[in-house]
């Protein structure tokens, strides 16, 4: 009986001392500049900025920022403001494009448009 208290005594302060594991970041939850660049660079093909754009605000429409993540983008946009260079493109690109998507009422529906019910001609 000792021995299934002090195991589970173990378990407990095992528990105790763990700290909580983050969830996995998609690459559309860019942490710093670096990423916000290997983000440009993975929607970029070689495109105009405006291409970029509706490539980047389409995969928000699809997988909407959360409110942490679009303060995070705040402060990148903030911290790389003035500065000039790729990493400022990249950052404010993506900081516009999450701002978009979420102004134009991005949020789980994709692009799809809802369906209007039209006359039937017989």
């Amino acid at each position: 009986m000792q021995e299934k208290v002090a195991s589970l005594v173990r378990y407990l302060r095992g528990l105790a001392v763990r700290r909580p594991v983050a969830p996995p970041r998609t690459l559309l939850q860019p942490r710093d500049a670096h990423q916000c660049v290997r983000l440009v660079q993975a929607f970029a093909r070689s495109d105009d900025t405006d291409t970029l754009t509706t490539r980047l605000v389409s995969a928000y429409h699809s997988f909407p920022p959360s409110e942490a993540d679009m303060r995070h983008l705040s402060l990148l946009q903030q911290e790389w403001q003035g500065t000039g260079g790729m990493h400022e493109f990249c950052v404010v690109q993506v900081y516009g494009a999450a701002t978009c998507a979420l102004s134009e009422g991005g949020g789980g529906g994709g692009t799809r448009r809802k369906r209007t019910s039209r006359s039937r001609s017989a």
